[in-house]
């Protein structure tokens, strides 16, 4: 069914029979050859090629290829080689052998001896030399092809090559195919998201095309392109269309991306041909995702961190997942699933996606709610083809009851797991590392690490109450006729959020600087000093100095574990270096922000939500109570939520303090060259070296190796969102931002994205790349990929938040709105469209941000 020119095959098998009556003249031949000398393997090729083509066609077989010719009745024919062994999944013999267009039909005998002998061509030659490929087994079958005099034609990959598997991408120029194909002459590129449903183009000027030979009436030459056509597209929006509708179709047909030729000719498209794209290995598809998880893990991730997260997610949602109701058998058969919830690209973390979606279809439920989930992580599209696990009626049940149950119960549940926690921290703290060895060390981290993770499944139990109600709110504020918008003012100004308190913390603590000139003068005598620790024996004498001192080594004993990239092993948190702390003080000081200021603002932008929402229910009493019964529970679960993220910092926190000491005593025991090597190595190779069950003994040899491999990862920026088939490592990684979409993000423009926090601010951009490296973000719009929690030092300075990533649940919504400052998240190529320095109005309601012409 797909429009495919006339044609016809001699086979390969044809081929063979007449190759093995010179195959010992050929055999002698290569036996005698210096693959090395260029001018050998060129003699010899000619000398294959004058046998080959003097082959005599046995009169039965001329005349069945005459007849097919005849048949076929065209004017001109192209006769095209096809070795059997191209395109195949390990040799792709891309260009080796030799294709002849516009031949006339007296001719096609003579090409097509030609395109047997192109098998033993210089360029076959070499190639199958290097690829241990014995030329004697070569297999070539030509097809003899009605030739299409095309206007415009080119190639199609139902895959990106070099990019996305998402990705459609057509290349087209005027004239014949030969010259795309072989990049003789200008193209456009046309390439289709099939995510966003979008079209990329770039029209490059085409000067020149391929066409038929106009003197000798056969054969082709390069002639150029009319001037009046040279910067016209070479399709036509219509003709993209269709060439996109083929592809969907001839996609169907095979079990694996296409590379497809195409021509157009007399306003037809044609296909000529279709074959694999051999870059791309086959297999199982895999959707690796970043949504969500990129806001803890952002840029480059280091190998113990990754380890020690991968275990956290498999036992976390193992037991959580067990503790809904479904079967430990049916939960330990799928153990692959939570093994592999995340994954490990360049080093930089994702979601393993279609991981996620079978662990939900363990769940009777699971699948009505995974919308919810979706738009909660800013998931852009999901994946709808995981067969749900069948589970019987009692199993529904129970599942259905422990969801309810712990819904229920989920207060006392939650407090108990954060007094547990709180008592193993504190117990924690108050061991001297130093004066363990490293077998009590490694027996340390895994009994603390076990007590840590158990029973903290209820926190991701509230992460899905949290979900749920969160969508229920917008999903009521629609019904009853209200903005959805309105969601970030009625979540602001919850009282207590931890994720706000260590901000208020510092904040106070630059109130007190700010009203003693003298405990500011200390404060910068602290940040200039050598010695890494604060000299409290230089404070000034007096109340205040005191007080100073209380305030900051309370904040360094209660939130110290709260800085950028606080969930990384390899940070180093305001605990380990309180200089920086003073830093942030030193900088809140020049302002004049209070917390009474802070939660001014929360409160009135809460009262101002609350006040829309109650004067459009006044005369609904249920729909009011209802509303905010819901609301309620949504706040609940948010403040829990919030909670519980400050305390798996501090559980990293734990993680580094025993690694660093780890990391200290193995450099000074010789196997490491310097304590924070460390970071390169996996959780499973330091307790194997420690305890006698690793693999390797040479735990320098890995790191030296890691260490390149991140140089390597350093100088490039992945996709959100990356495809592999077969093999993961065995497939290319698309960029983050290809030439296409920078060119796309150039092209001017409004931007739009998800507001979580009312209001509305006009004011200077600082795009951030580094949170190290910002000075002054005060009265200006940070404009970031992403943030993670420790980004709150930053965002209260700013006068609003553009981020890339994020949802309404994300860190970024959460605290923009406790922080009374427009937000708006999920703001594709901000950061390409937006530079430092740019004019920016945010309205935090709408999600619409505009650009200053």
């Amino acid at each position: 069914g797909i429009p495919v020119p006339p044609w016809f095959c001699v086979s390969a098998k044809m081929y063979q029979e007449y190759i093995q009556r010179v195959s010992e003249d050929i055999k002698n031949i290569l036996a005698e050859l210096d693959f090395s000398n260029q001018q050998a393997v060129n003699q010899a090729s000619s000398k294959i090629k004058g046998i080959i083509c003097n082959l005599s066609l046995d009169p039965a077989d001329l005349s069945s290829i005459q007849k097919s010719v005849q048949t076929l009745g065209a004017r001109w024919y192209a006769v095209r080689s096809s070795a059997l062994a191209e395109d195949s999944g390990k040799d792709s013999f891309a260009g080796q052998l030799d294709t002849y267009l516009c031949v006339t039909a007296e001719d096609v005998e003579a090409r097509l001896k030609e395109c047997w002998a192109s098998g033993y061509g210089p360029r076959s030659l070499a190639y199958m030399n290097n690829r241990g490929i014995n030329p004697s087994d070569s297999q070539v079958a030509v097809v003899v092809q009605t030739m299409l005099e095309s206007s415009a034609s080119g190639v199609m990959f139902t895959a990106n090559p070099t990019g996305s598997l998402d990705e459609t991408v057509i290349v087209a120029g005027f004239g014949l195919g030969e010259g795309i194909v072989s990049d003789q002459v200008e193209s456009d590129m046309y390439i289709h998201d099939r995510v966003s449903q979008k079209w990329h183009l770039a029209i490059n000027p085409k000067k020149s095309q391929i066409v038929r030979d106009p003197i000798s009436g056969h054969g082709t030459t390069k002639i150029s392109v009319d001037k009046s056509q040279q910067e016209l597209a070479a399709l036509s929006e219509e003709q993209r269309t269709e060439l996109l509708d083929l592809s969907r179709r001839i996609s169907s047909i095979y079990d694996h991306y296409q590379d497809i030729e195409w021509a157009l000719a007399g306003e037809k498209l044609f296909i000529t041909q279709s074959r694999p794209i051999t870059t791309i290995p086959k297999g199982e598809l895999s959707v690796f995702d970043n949504s969500n998880v990129v806001e803890s893990y952002p840029g480059i991730t280091k190998p113990l961190t990754y380890s020690h997260v991968r275990y956290g997610y498999e036992v976390l949602f193992r037991n959580s997942v067990i503790r809904i109701g479904v079967p430990r058998t049916l939960v330990f058969n799928n153990h692959q699933i939570f093994r592999n919830l995340v994954g490990y690209i360049d080093g930089r973390i994702y979601y393993n996606l279609g991981n996620w979606y079978r662990m939900f279809a363990l769940i009777p439920g699971a699948k009505a709610r995974l919308g919810v989930w979706e738009e909660m992580l800013g998931i852009e599209q999901g994946l709808r083809d995981t067969k749900r696990v069948k589970v019987s009626k009692p199993a529904v049940l129970r599942c259905t009851f422990n969801v309810l149950r712990y819904f229920l119960f989920l207060t006392p549940h939650f407090k108990k797991i954060k007094r547990d926690f709180t008592a193993e921290y504190i117990k924690f703290r108050s061991i001297k590392l130093s004066q363990l060895n490293n077998h009590e060390l490694i027996s340390l981290y895994q009994t603390i690490v076990s007590n840590m993770l158990y029973g903290w499944e209820i926190t991701l139990f509230n992460d899905g109450y949290a979900f749920a109600f969160s969508g229920l709110v917008r999903s009521l504020l629609r019904k009853y006729g209200l903005s959805e918008n309105l969601f970030g003012g009625l979540m602001a100004g919850e009282k207590d959020l931890e994720s706000v308190l260590p901000v208020r913390s510092i904040v106070s603590i630059a109130q007190l600087t700010r009203e003693h000139s003298d405990l500011l003068e200390w404060v910068s005598h602290q940040i200039e000093a050598t010695s890494p620790m604060l000299d409290y024996s230089t404070l000034p004498n007096h109340k205040a100095g005191k007080e100073l001192q209380d305030k900051i080594e309370k904040h360094l004993e209660d939130f110290g574990d709260r800085s950028l990239e606080e969930l990384k092993i390899e940070s180093v948190p305001f605990r380990q270096n309180p200089k920086a702390l003073l830093e942030l003080i030193q900088t809140y000081s020049r302002g004049t922000l209070t917390v009474e200021q802070m939660v001014a603002k929360e409160t009135k932008i809460r009262k101002e939500a609350l006040g829309a929402v109650n004067k459009k229910l006044r005369l609904s009493p249920i729909k009011r109570s209802l509303f905010n019964w819901v609301l309620g529970k949504a706040r609940r679960s948010i403040r829990y939520r919030e909670s519980s993220r400050l305390d798996r910092a501090r559980s990293f926190g734990v993680a580094r303090a025993i690694f660093t000491q780890l990391g200290t005593n193995l450099a000074a025991e010789g196997a490491l060259d310097a304590p924070r090597d460390i970071l390169y190595l996996s959780v499973e190779e330091i307790i194997g070296f420690i305890s006698g069950s690793s693999l390797n003994r040479n735990l320098k040899f890995i790191i030296k190796e890691r260490k390149n491999y991140e140089n390597d990862y350093l100088s490039t920026e992945l996709s959100d969102r990356i495809k592999t088939q077969g093999t993961t490592y065995l497939n290319s990684f698309p960029p983050r931002y290809p030439q296409h979409i920078r060119q796309a993000a150039q092209a001017g423009g409004d931007l739009s994205g998800i507001g979580c926090s009312t209001g509305i601010v006009t004011a200077e951009a600082v795009v951030v790349t580094d949170p190290k490296t910002v000075k002054d973000i005060e009265g200006k719009i940070l404009v970031s990929q992403m943030t993670d929690p420790g980004w709150v030092f930053l965002m209260i300075s700013a006068v609003g938040l553009v981020v890339e990533k994020g949802s309404l649940l994300s860190h970024t919504a959460i605290i923009g709105r406790e922080l009374g400052v427009p937000t708006v998240v999920g703001v594709s190529g901000a950061t390409l469209k937006i530079k430092t320095g740019d004019l920016v109005t945010v309205d935090g309601q709408t999600g619409s941000i505009k650009l200053a012409n």
